[in-house]
């Protein structure tokens, strides 16, 4: 058996050890209620996942552009500090975590129109997020990480679409969720994968950050 194979293997019987101890709050493979919901509404793709909405609030590490027009001497890409603040040209440091792209685009026009230029035109982006992750691993078709959409939930369908959906050896009507609680104790969640799929109108899981998703292979 390849190493990768028994890492697989290793993963699903700790997995299963854990639902044995666990109890998951629904046998039909609803989530229980501190796990959140959301319609099943389709899925998201990378490009829109890498939109911040209308509501996003800047936070540490962000990284944003910033442009002014006519005046590219003053251009700048910069990450945003543990503190909250980013760096400028002339204007020094903005204290910028918190608010949306809108709050932070006119704070930092009327920096640089107070003391330094004339009706300046100030285009502020997120150009990379620091986004929450989850692991989905087993019987998909590109396992791996998968970033949580800035101010926006994340589904377990979602994730497994985003990982290239199922395998045709997949066990849909098990996948294990294993999420770390606030206090430490790890849960595993057993939900029924080919409910949500055949009911539309079913609530689908919201994932959180550390979450690791398993599909199991299904017997043939």
């Amino acid at each position: 058996m390849k190493p990768l194979s028994l890492c697989l293997l290793a993963f699903a019987l700790s997995l299963n050890s854990l639902v044995a101890q666990t109890d998951s709050g629904d046998s039909g493979g609803s989530s229980s209620s501190d796990s959140g919901s959301a319609g099943n509404d389709g899925m998201i793709n990378d490009r829109d996942a890498m939109v911040a909405p209308v509501n996003y609030r800047i936070q540490p590490s962000d990284i944003l552009s910033v442009q002014i027009y006519q005046q590219m001497d003053l251009d700048k890409e910069t990450r945003v500090e543990a503190d909250g603040t980013i760096s400028l040209h002339l204007v020094g440091r903005v204290n910028v975590e918190g608010l949306t792209i809108s709050e932070a685009r006119e704070k930092i026009t009327e920096l640089y129109d107070r003391d330094y230029l004339v009706n300046p035109q100030v285009d502020l982006q997120v150009i990379q997020f620091n986004l929450d992750e989850v692991q989905v691993l087993g019987q998909v078709r590109t396992p791996g990480t998968i970033a949580i959409p800035p101010d926006q939930d994340l589904t377990l369908l979602q994730a497994i679409s985003r990982a290239g959906g199922f395998t045709r050896l997949a066990r849909k009507g098990s996948v294990k969720i294993r999420r770390e609680m606030e206090d430490g104790e790890k849960k595993v969640f057993a939900i029924n994968a080919s409910d949500l799929i055949s009911d539309p109108d079913s609530q689908d899981f919201v994932l959180q950050d550390g979450d690791i998703v398993f599909v199991d292979e299904r017997l043939i």
